[in-house]
């Protein structure tokens, strides 16, 4: 009888919930999507992370459920910052962030925005415990490219507070700056476009489009002479095309409440003579010309610089793009940064695999473990931010 009591006491011990099953079965899913990437295979991780997710959650999933998965699913990362440091967030956050474009090109916004989530918490747990000395720089750039996916779907608060956050872990992040600046100017709130675009040109006098967004955030809160004097500068400095073509669109305009039709014509034509045929400067003129009277002008004009269908994209939608160049820039340098700390990443996963008792394959040969960064320049750098009087 003590014998039968024993037994069942030993069977109860040893049987598995369903819920515990079932968690055990997602660590292990999420491990091997670990183990694609820390092999390399970045592409091939970034799909098996979205088509596990899909097939465990669904296409829908309420968010509470989406929580309990990924609590029991981040239980892998705690494992692997138990036997390794910090530098092994650095690729797990940035297939996070990634997967973060994908969900929502399928339609799976809650998803995507707990990628976005898991990716900003475990940039800030990096950054707050990483001692390398290119940790900052990093944390910048992850949330950085993470805000310029954010911005890019028209989560503008959300994209605000992550490039704030990016700017905090580096000042002389130019990327983070015109992020934080373009979604500031896209909500219409250009007192605080400014000081990022004022900063942005400190660290990059040179570049005519933050000078250009400078100026119309200046006109926008009504500073005209101070924009129009920051445009003519501009102007002066022979810019790209589309940025010269805004710059006298937006000088001309400048006039026109003023009632200085004549001013604003004259602009225009100047305009017109840095750039002959500008399509926006040919119709802006001449239908200035139509309301001051001069039709006949107005139609010689046209019919001298006829509209072309095939300009596909004006200077206007250049300007009204999000900055993808940037955000291109900067995703190299997050791209680079997971190669740099992949194989502390390997090394970790063969160490929480050995305190498992599992059997554990070698890296490749030729991969070094051990990854020294070189340590950055000191940075000295002072941000003045030129105030907006």
């Amino acid at each position: 009888m003590a014998s039968s009591a024993l037994l069942w006491i030993l069977v109860a011990a040893a049987q598995v919930t369903p819920a515990e099953s079932r968690a055990e079965a997602s660590r292990a899913a999420y491990l091997e999507v670990i183990e694609i990437l820390a092999s390399g295979d970045r592409a091939g991780a970034l799909t098996a992370l979205a088509t596990f997710e899909t097939e465990v959650l669904g296409d829908r999933p309420l968010p509470p459920k989406i929580a309990d998965f990924w609590r029991t699913n981040m239980r892998v990362v705690g494992e692997l910052l138990l036997v390794g440091d910090a530098e092994v967030l650095v690729p797990i956050i940035a297939l996070h962030h990634n997967v973060y474009p994908l969900h929502r090109a399928e339609g799976r916004s809650g998803m995507a925005r707990n990628a976005s989530v898991i990716a900003s918490e475990l940039t800030d747990m990096y950054a707050d415990r990483s001692e390398a000395p290119d940790s900052s720089p990093i944390a910048s750039q992850l949330f950085t490219s993470l805000g310029g996916y954010l911005q890019e779907s028209w989560r503008l608060t959300a994209a605000r507070d992550i490039f704030d956050r990016a700017i905090q872990r580096n000042r002389k992040n130019v990327a983070a700056l015109v992020g934080l600046g373009t979604t500031a100017e896209k909500a219409g709130s250009y007192y605080e476009a400014l000081p990022a675009f004022n900063t942005a040109m400190r660290l990059r006098p040179e570049d005519g489009e933050l000078q250009l967004r400078a100026a119309l955030c200046l006109k926008r809160i009504g500073r005209l002479e101070r924009a129009e004097s920051r445009l003519r500068e501009l102007v002066e400095q022979d810019p790209d095309p589309w940025i010269l073509s805004v710059a006298f669109q937006e000088m001309a305009g400048i006039h026109l409440p003023r009632r200085d039709a004549t001013r604003s014509l004259a602009i225009l034509e100047e305009g017109l003579e840095r750039i002959p045929g500008n399509q926006q400067l040919t119709t802006q003129r001449a239908l200035l010309l139509d309301r001051a009277g001069r039709p006949d002008a107005a139609a010689r004009l046209l019919e001298s610089n006829p509209v072309s269908s095939s300009e596909t994209e004006t200077a206007r939608d250049t300007y009204n793009r999000w900055p993808v160049e940037w955000m291109s820039s900067i995703r190299e340098e997050v791209d680079a940064a997971v190669e740099l700390k992949r194989p502390v990443l390997q090394a970790a996963l063969l160490a929480a695999a050995e305190a498992r008792g599992e059997n554990v394959k070698e890296p490749e040969p030729g991969v070094e473990v051990e990854v020294e960064a070189d340590a950055p320049e000191e940075d000295t750098f002072e941000v003045i931010v030129e105030p907006i009087d």
